[in-house]
Formats: structure tokens, sequence, C-alpha cells
């Protein structure tokens, strides 16, 4: 059948470096804290009252929203800058 194919030689592969800058740390921290901010809210609110009002249903998903579009902001961060 013939010989299996070799594994490749750790010395030949090449090995990518990733650059990240102060500002793409700074960007993405800050995303990264307002999305956790934003999810802890959520929990602590859904969690924390009993009969939410109107005005505390309207902030749940606010809270809620906020964390859904953070973290597509840190996917699509991390998948740009692995692109770059």
């Amino acid at each position: 059948m013939g010989n299996p194919p070799n594994p490749p030689n750790p010395a030949n592969v090449a090995v990518a470096t990733l650059s990240v800058t102060p500002t793409f740390k700074m960007i993405f921290l800050s995303v990264l804290s307002l999305t956790i901010l934003s999810f802890v809210a959520t929990i602590a609110l859904a969690v924390f009252v009993n009969n939410p009002s109107t005005a505390v249903q309207g902030a749940i998903e606010t809270c809620s929203t906020t964390f859904k579009m953070g973290f597509g902001a840190i996917v699509g961060l991390i998948g740009g800058k692995a692109l770059s």
C-alpha cells in the first residue's frame, strides 16, 4: 500500500508571530470589561429582583443585548487580529 506520510518536522514548521499594539490591547480590554460588566448586571438583575417592573425588565434586556454585542465584538477583534 505504500509508506505512511511523514509527520511534519518541528524544525521546518514556520511559527507565526502576532504583534499586539497597545491600542489593540486598550480596545480589547475595554470591550472585555464592558462585556463582563453587562453580563454580571444581567445576571444580578435577573436573580435578585423578585418582581421586576417595566423599567427593570428594560434594563435586563439592555444589559443582555450589550453582552451579546460585546461578545460579538470580542470574536471580531480576535478574528481580525488573527487574519492580519
